[in-house]
This record gives structure tokens, sequence and C-alpha cells, in this order.
């Protein structure tokens, strides 16, 4: 520690969840599952790093993620073993897979059972990948990743819903068109049903939109209206309503899902949905969160370009004439 005052302080919450991003360690094939954070340094800083766990609540609590210690004549409690790795990138597009098999710019020697684990270290400007990691996969948590810095910096998470194809959505031909909706999770109303895990996920709140046949391509955009260290876990899934309604909507299986659920301001999917009718359903992972939140629903329409069918006529042959006065 070179003394500096760590004036900057940014801060975000995120969740491990089972068969989404609880990847576990290095050591697991499903390393980069986990949750993912960009940390932007504006100048050389000295950062300090902090991962915490957070105590489940008795719904979001996981019976196997438990484990008590014995430290002298006393007990400590804690949720599981969990680690830290940081590495430096050029920028916010690069291969997820070559970075991670490269050296950490710093990370945890190993996973460690104490609640909360610190990591000091000096950071050039940049962007740098923070994962956070439980050692075991398929181990459910939450934590509270907190860094303090000499020097500006920014923290969020790295967005994981990536779209069906690789492909930019300004480069598929045809026209957007937008309709947006406002809706709000809230207890006394109670449709704050949380995720699928839930048996109140049925009471959220759902919005219906219609595919057209001349329909390409359909983007989703979730986005609450909350402050940036203050965001829940968000996500979606789009059912189709079936016309002879013979099967309930939450007995289908969705037809497209933002999952998992991120702790980010806004969440989007690009999906390719038959034409028909549909249900999408916006949720937090927990039940009982309360949040105002957008949806925007956006379809690409395919115009063809109009042709031109005229033709040039015959050419005309310019002719000058000057006259001479005598």
């Amino acid at each position: 520690h070179t003394g500096s005052l760590l004036s900057y302080t940014q801060q975000i919450n995120g969740s491990w969840i089972n068969g989404q991003n609880a990847g576990g360690s290095r050591n697991n094939v499903s390393f980069p599952e986990n949750p993912k954070f960009w940390l932007r340094v504006r100048m050389q800083s000295e950062v300090y790093l902090t991962l915490m766990q957070r105590p489940r609540d008795k719904i979001g609590s996981s019976n196997n993620s438990s484990r008590t210690l014995q430290h002298g004549t006393s007990n400590h409690t804690t949720g599981t073993a969990i680690g830290l790795h940081i590495w430096k990138v050029k920028n916010r597009h690069f291969n997820l897979q070559k970075t991670i098999l490269t050296t950490p710019v710093v990370g945890t020697s190993s996973h460690s059972y104490d609640r909360q684990l610190q990591l000091r270290c000096e950071l050039s400007p940049g962007y740098h990948l923070l994962i956070p990691s439980t050692f075991l996969r398929d181990i459910e948590g939450d934590f509270l990743l907190r860094v303090l810095s000499s020097g500006p910096i920014t923290l969020s998470e790295v967005s994981s819903n990536k779209p069906l194809e690789q492909e930019s959505e300004d480069k598929m031909p045809g026209v957007w068109e937008t309709l947006e909706f406002k809706g709000q999770w809230k207890k006394s109303n109670r449709n704050a049903g949380g995720s699928r895990n839930f048996p109140s996920y049925h009471l959220n709140p759902r919005f219906s939109f219609r595919v057209s046949t001349n329909t390409e391509v359909v983007k989703i955009t979730l986005r609450q209206h909350n402050q940036e260290n203050a965001c829940h876990a968000i996500g979606f899934h789009v059912y189709l309503v079936l016309v002879d309604g013979s099967l309930p909507l939450f007995s289908q299986e969705p037809c497209a899902s933002c999952v998992p659920h991120s702790h980010t301001l806004e969440v989007c999917k690009i999906c390719h949905l038959a034409p028909g009718q549909y249900v999408v359903v916006p949720s937090t992972y927990l039940p009982d969160q309360e949040c105002k939140f957008s949806i925007f629903i956006s379809t690409k329409t395919e115009r063809k370009p109009i042709k031109s069918e005229e033709t040039l006529g015959q050419i005309l042959k310019e002719v000058s004439v000057i006259s001479l006065m005598k």
C-alpha cells in the first residue's frame, strides 16, 4: 500500500445461479459461464478490490452451498469457497476463451471459505475483465463486488445475452419498428414473482405482441429504471400463445429466453420468431424485488428495394445553329 487516498468507489451485486452462471473455478471447462464485470481504469491507479458473500434469504437460500468451519473454539459459517481473477484486455471486443487461458494480472492464489476476500494491486489505464467464481461448479450464492481506487473507475456487468446469430442488427436488411411498454414489479400489486425457479413466477407482468408474416427478426429489450449500483438481476422469457388454448401459457417451454438474469440496467435478445401471437414475461431473479421498467419490442420487416423500370430513350443530338447577320 503506497498510502494513496482511495477516493473513488464502485460496487455491484451479483449471483451465481445453478444451471445458468455457476461455472466454478478455472479447473472447470464451465469457468467462462461465471458472472463477468468490466472495470475501466482511467489512469494509473492503486486499486483495492473486495469480494463479499451475501447471506441468502429463505427464498433464495441453497442447502448445498453452506459450510461451517472451526476456528479455535468459535464457529465461522461461510457460503462457499470463492475466488476472484482479473485480466487486462485491449478493448471490450475480445476472445474470452483465449483471454482466460493467459495469466491474470492479479488473482487469488486459491479459493477461500472466508466470507470476504481482498485483492490490492496497481492497474494501468484501460479495460479489465473481472471474474468472481466459486471453487465448485453449480454452487449458488450472492455476492457484493466492491472496488476502491486512487483514480477514476467505472464498474459494470458484462452482458451475457448474445443474439442467436453473430450478426449486427444494422447489417440486417429491412426497417425497424418499435413498440414500448412500461411496467413495474411491486409487492403490493402481487406481481413481483421472481424467476421461473419460484412458484410465484406466474404473477409477473406480461405483455402481448404479434409477429407478422413478413417480419424477419425481433429484438426485445428490458430496461430497469434503477441506479447502476443498485440493479436487480433481470431477464425475460417469450411464450407463444396457442390459438386453440390446448396448453396453459406457463406449462410450455419458452420459445426465446434472455437468461441468466443479469445485474445490469438493460438486457436484450435478438431472436427469430415464427408468425403468431406472443407474450413476453419480464422478471427479477428473486421474488418481491420492486422496480419500474420498460420493454421495447422492435420488429424488423423486410422491405424489398424499389427497382426503377425507366429506360433511356433515343439519344438526343444537340445541334448548334449559328446565325450570321450580314
